[in-house]
């Protein structure tokens, strides 16, 4: 398993990045933790070394979960005395809640802004639905213009303004990140389902965020009460990048 490991902590934090980025995106969010955890961040599909040895991308998110169960059975042979917390940014955050469904005995589980669009209702939130089409169209076709439209809309930052280098490294990843994209915006996890997790929940947002990442927020929140709720001002959708040292003290306020 390619992954990247931090810390020595007698609790372990196993995390999930968004898509697009890669477990290096979370090595900052690690450095602040590590003293009080060990954190294991594993590439998902399709990033570092796993792009040679994977299905293809169309399997994309049925091979992240694959990853992330290995990763999380890994840590429990491994320690099985450690207490294990999950976190998991975007899309990130939608594998993290499938696998809090499917394993028992999590300690806690952090969302930063998860993509579980099946949180929306179809015709309540049709405009929110609306604009995150609107935000991946063009991308199936390779057209740059498309890309450049999904980073911009979900990174909060103009693509233009992008170093060379980040833009061609965002740009070899089109095809992943379009198959990624399409299938999060389609995968349904509904009430009922969430509702099956029994560690206690915190979902983060950024009060600068995009309107679909918000509408998801919000409807999560509305469904879940009893659920933390923390708000990051000032942040966006990228927020584990952005501001790392407070994502981690609401991971640390949870875990307690």
């Amino acid at each position: 398993m390619d992954s990247l490991a931090i810390g020595n902590g007698n609790s372990t934090l196993l995390a999930l990045h968004a898509s697009g980025t890669g477990a290096g995106s979370l090595s900052r969010l690690a450095k602040q933790l590590c003293s009080d955890l060990q954190v294991l961040i594993p590439n998902l599909h399709g990033y570092g070394s796993s792009k040679a040895t994977l299905a293809p991308n169309d399997l994309a998110l049925e091979q992240h979960l694959e990853i992330a169960s290995f990763a999380l059975s890994t840590l429990r042979d491994q320690a099985p005395e450690k207490p294990i917390h999950l976190f998991g940014h975007s899309m990130g955050g939608l594998i993290a809640v499938q696998l809090a469904i499917r394993f028992e005995n999590l300690s806690s589980l952090t969302l930063a802004e998860p993509m579980i669009f099946g949180a929306l209702d179809p015709n309540t939130d049709a405009d929110a639905i609306a604009t995150d089409r609107k935000s991946t169209s063009g991308l199936l076709v390779n057209d740059p213009t498309g890309l450049a439209r999904f980073i911009s809309f979900w990174n909060g930052t103009d693509w233009d303004q992008l170093p060379e280098g980040a833009k061609a490294a965002i740009a070899g990843l089109q095809g992943q990140i379009a198959h990624e994209a399409l299938q999060v915006s389609t995968t349904r996890i509904d009430k009922e389902q969430l509702a099956e997790i029994k560690c206690p929940v915190q979902v983060i947002r950024g009060t600068q965020t995009n309107t679909v990442a918000a509408r998801i927020c919000q409807r999560l929140a509305e469904q879940f009460p009893e659920w933390t709720q923390t708000a990051i001002e000032g942040a966006g959708h990228m927020l584990p990048i952005e501001q790392p040292e407070e994502v981690a003290r609401s991971i640390l306020r949870i875990i307690g």
